[in-house]
């Protein structure tokens, strides 16, 4: 695997675990069981947050 597909890969793996967290307390929060339109907007602001990082400070997260 190369370096940039790795970092990716971490940036993709970050997104799903970010979003899971967050869904899970805005559930908490709100008492709803299941919401996947909440769900799938945090998902598009944290890939939003990712897509930023990639291509801004990706070389300066991983390079350290």
């Amino acid at each position: 695997m190369s370096g940039r597909t790795d970092k990716e890969s971490k940036l993709r793996h970050n997104v799903e675990v970010s979003t899971e967290r967050a869904y899970r307390a805005e559930l908490k929060k709100s008492g709803k069981s299941e919401d996947l339109a909440l769900r799938n907007n945090l998902r598009r602001e944290f890939e939003r947050s990712a897509e930023r990082v990639d291509k801004t400070k990706l070389h300066e997260v991983w390079n350290k």
